[in-house]
Parts: C-alpha cells; structure tokens; sequence
C-alpha cells in the first residue's frame, strides 16, 4: 500500500538472498489494498534455507519506504538535478546488512 509494494518468494535453487527495485514514478496497478497505483517494487528472492536473512532485509525495506523523505526520494531518482540525501543512507543501510551475499 501507499504506493509501494513487495513481491517475495522463496527458491530452493538460490543460494543467497537477491533483491532488486522497481521504480515508475506514474505507477501501475498492481491491485494493492488500497487501490493505489504502486511507484516502488522490491522484489525479493530468498532461500528457505537463510529465513532470518529475508526477514532483515524486508524490516530494512519497511523502515526505509515508511519515511516519506526518503520514499519521494526513490520517486525522483530519475529526475534531472537529482541529489540522494536521504535514500543514500537507506541504501546504505540495506547493503551493509549481514544478509550473507546479498545482491542488489
């Protein structure tokens, strides 16, 4: 919800967790509760083997999109004149995670 969504799965056949990101600033619908279009998809891919790795990058993911500095941010990264001051450390913060190997 409030436009940003995170589609997760778990795959035997991996073996470290691997993220990526999705940005549209004029959003799609992805049929959220809300009925908001989303602007911003993680998607994660993790190994049932390593839950406790999954579960810190998805609590590093919702402390991040819940700052709305640092949502409108992600939402401008394309723009001309684009300057990270907030999403930097959010960023920052999710590869310094002990994820094991992490791939972003």
């Amino acid at each position: 919800g409030h436009g940003v969504a995170i589609a997760h799965g778990k795959l035997p056949c991996i073996d470290h967790l691997r993220i990526g990101l999705g940005i549209n600033p004029k959003g799609i619908n992805y049929k959220s509760k809300d009925g908001k279009p989303v602007n911003i998809l993680f998607v994660i891919a993790s190994t049932p083997f390593h839950q406790i790795n999954y579960l810190k990058a998805l609590a590093v993911i919702l402390r991040g999109v819940r700052n709305s500095d640092i949502k409108n941010e992600v939402l401008s990264i394309f723009d001309p004149g684009f300057e990270a001051k907030f999403s930097k450390e959010f960023l920052e913060e999710l590869v310094k995670q002990d994820f094991g190997c992490l791939n972003i």
